[in-house]
């Protein structure tokens, strides 16, 4: 299926898909970025020697050379602070561009983020799961997209387009606080997150360029129609 932009920022969307494309995460399983992530590290943070053998496991090619930079290298890089790769936010980008039906994506999900192996996740842990997947979506990808353009009009007119979602993603965040958390003092259970996720905003969480259709209706107070790529 193709795409159809109903903003201004159409063409600068698209671009954004093709690299997301380029990528070839839709060729592996959501379930198999989690698993890999978490065989090769039990802590929050991957060293380089444990990125490139998660890498290997899943076939992602990550060389490169001054010829030829690597698209998945430039967006990982995105993950690294301090040196160490963030686990837990990889594996989000891997379930959100990887292969599995929406409830599988939406398990999968649940338990990346919660980090106290409570079986439930609390006000903190949806937070920091809102924080991950906008910066994936809203962030990162765009700003590697934007890397990968040679033609110098398409580049600029992509910075211009990840300076809006940049300034729509905190107005974006609290939207989906307030949708996510209606009391702080109660922990949503599976099957709860998983029925959460019949909402179609909601359901947005998985799919990057509705998210970022969701950034400018919010944000930009923008009707947008974006059709995501099958």
């Amino acid at each position: 299926m193709g795409c159809a932009y109903g903003f201004q920022y159409g063409h600068e969307e698209s671009l954004i898909q093709d690299f997301e494309d380029s990528l070839n995460f839709s060729s592996i399983l959501s379930k198999d970025f989690d698993i890999y992530f978490y065989k090769h590290c039990k802590n929050f943070k991957l060293t380089e020697k444990q990125f490139v053998a998660v890498m290997e496991e899943l076939n992602i090619d990550i060389t490169e050379s001054i010829s030829r930079p690597s698209n998945n290298k430039l967006l990982f890089e995105k993950f690294i602070q301090d040196e160490l790769y963030d686990k837990r936010a990889m594996a989000s980008l891997g379930i959100m561009l990887g292969k599995g039906s929406l409830e599988e994506k939406v398990k999968i999900l649940f338990l990346n983020y919660d980090i106290e192996i409570s079986d439930s996740l609390d006000p903190k842990e949806i937070k920091v799961m809102i924080t991950d997947i906008l910066e994936i979506a809203l962030v990162h990808i765009p700003k590697t997209a934007k890397t990968c353009i040679n033609n110098i009009n398409e580049s600029k007119s992509l910075k211009k387009y990840c300076f809006k979602l940049n300034k729509y993603k905190a107005e974006l965040a609290e939207y989906y606080k307030k949708l996510l958390i209606k009391d702080y003092n109660v922990e949503i259970k599976v099957d709860d997150f998983v029925a959460m996720f019949e909402n179609e905003n909601i359901r947005a969480l998985l799919y990057p360029s509705r998210l970022r259709a969701m950034a400018f209706a919010i944000g930009g107070r923008k009707k947008v129609q974006i059709e995501v790529r099958d």
